[in-house]
């Protein structure tokens, strides 16, 4: 369908099939579905697949998230489209104004990636999700995940679960204190939210 100056002002459009013209979604609104939207202005909430799970795509153009905004995504299993939600689009949207907001229905294994964003084009991203930097640790439902916006082909939205509950020890061998460092830690490995830390007596850079 073809509607030159498509507004939702209220409630929830779902679009299934190809919608072309002018989109532009209202504070407290959504926009959902698992069909092809034209570049949108968002000051509501983006759903892709709706109440189930699927993947959104946007046609050429810029979407830009206005501040008070939210992409909402299901994560039920680590299998695109069936499992789990995605925003699939030719151009890097302005995401600065937008929250990033999961509903997790499984724990899924350390190291498991979904790319939530995926860019079909060449640009890079350079916005991000509201108090999410690149490399920024997020939770739901007591899962941590690792937020990167050069993953996939390098220029993809993704998180990474990360594994969680394991024991670190600190041995201090870094060349500060810093906890982030992982020469501090046995195996060379930094700890994530979440693990068990241990620091024995005697200890350098304690």
């Amino acid at each position: 369908n073809s509607i030159p100056d498509c507004r939702v002002r209220d409630g929830t459009l779902v679009v299934n099939g190809v919608l072309t013209g002018s989109l532009s979604v209202s504070n407290g609104a959504i926009l959902a579905g698992s069909g092809t939207v034209p570049p949108f202005t968002c000051a509501g909430s983006v759903r892709p697949g709706g109440a189930g799970v699927g993947v959104l795509t946007v046609s050429s153009g810029t979407t830009v998230f206005q501040p008070g905004s939210s992409l909402q995504l299901n994560l039920n299993s680590a299998t695109l489209g069936t499992g789990y939600d995605q925003l699939q689009v030719a151009t890097p949207p302005n995401l600065s104004g937008a929250t990033l907001s999961l509903t997790l229905g499984f724990s899924p294994p350390g190291g498991t990636t979904f790319v939530i964003i995926t860019n079909t084009g060449a640009a890079a991203f350079t916005t991000t999700f509201t108090n999410l930097p690149e490399g920024a640790i997020l939770s739901g439902s007591g899962q941590f995940f690792a937020l990167s916006y050069v993953g996939g082909d390098g220029n993809d939205v993704t998180l990474t679960a990360l594994l969680t509950g394991v024991t670190r020890t600190w041995t201090g061998l870094g060349t500060n204190n810093l906890w982030s460092n992982p020469a501090n830690w046995s195996g060379s490995v930094a700890p994530n939210p979440g693990d068990s830390l241990v620091f024995p007596a005697g200890a350098s850079r304690l």
